[in-house]
């Protein structure tokens, strides 16, 4: 995987159109569908995305979720991991033809203080050469109230064709939902509804099944970079008069995390926060300067906007 970031301009949300041309969108390369793909089909659990060579953020839900269901399966025949495209199409293929596969999960982390987690992935050999995707840039201040923001899922619709032979057929879609930040709920209390349990915000946008797990980028505008700086947590239907509603995670709220590392040097692995992954220069994390983080109790301060 590539340890180059990459950053989407709020412009940039609609890009159905780039599949025609053959060239999949880098958002496309590094936001997958978490999958248990089965010989009668695949059961579609959510949505990550690359953040650093080897690995993913999501939801704590879709973790739960996913070792729910594998759990059920355990004495059946299935594969379960994040499902990838490639960025080449196979000579002599349609434009939307692009191989991939599935890429196994090897560790995950999560706790109950928020609804992120962290995957690491086995990554397969291309011809010799590591798979490698882009990586989302992520941000660690809260975003000011008001700010225009989008997120994106991975809503996939997979056809199992021939389990033995590993062949699959994917119609992939990936919706990318507009929205404005319209609150911060620090301490997870969020009026009229059930405590919530964690710090999180609500998005005036409509995010669809599927979406959870799947990052949510700022704009460039007020002053703030277009960085992930959520998670998508939870969506609200428009009904009975009310407006579509969508709930995001604090990227923030996954510095605590701990993720293993590979040291060359030693030829061993330890376990690593995020933050202390970023202060080694392990991935992009802008705005660490505006929160504290205690390594030793992992107890974060955050400043949130007035």
């Amino acid at each position: 995987m590539s340890e180059h970031s990459f950053r989407v301009s709020f412009e940039n949300a609609q890009f159905y159109n780039l599949l025609e041309e053959g060239n999949p969108h880098p958002l496309e390369q590094c936001v997958m569908p978490m999958v248990l793909v089965k010989p009668d089909g695949v059961d579609m659990i959510g949505t990550a995305f690359t953040i650093a060579p080897h690995l993913m953020m999501t939801a704590r839900h879709v973790v739960e979720e996913f070792l729910e269901h594998k759990a059920k399966l355990l004495k059946g025949t299935f594969q379960a991991g994040l499902l990838y495209l490639s960025d080449e199409i196979p000579e002599g293929m349609p434009p939307d033809s692009r191989l991939g596969g599935i890429l196994s999960v090897t560790f995950m982390s999560c706790n109950e203080s928020t609804d992120l987690a962290l995957i690491n992935v086995d990554v397969p050999l291309i011809d010799g050469t590591p798979l490698r995707t882009p990586a989302l840039s992520l941000r660690a201040d809260p975003p000011p109230v008001g700010l225009p923001c989008f997120a994106v899922g991975s809503v996939t619709r997979v056809e199992v064709t021939d389990y033995e032979n590993g062949q699959v057929t994917v119609r992939r879609e990936l919706p990318a939902s507009r929205g404005i930040v319209l609150a911060h709920h620090p301490t997870g209390f969020v009026p009229g509804s059930p405590l919530y349990g964690f710090p999180c915000f609500d998005v005036a946008a409509l995010y669809a099944h599927g979406m959870s797990g799947g990052p949510i980028l700022g704009s460039d505008l007020m002053g703030y970079s277009s960085e992930v700086f959520g998670v998508v947590s939870h969506g609200r239907d428009g009904v009975d008069g009310e407006e579509p509603l969508g709930r995001g995670a604090y990227v923030f709220s996954a510095l605590a995390l701990e993720t293993p590392v590979y040291d060359s040097a030693t030829a061993t692995t330890k376990q690593m926060t995020l933050w202390e992954l970023a202060q080694a220069g392990g991935l992009t994390i802008t705005g660490l300067d505006r929160v504290s983080f205690d390594p030793a109790t992992r107890e974060l301060t955050v400043p949130f906007p007035s």
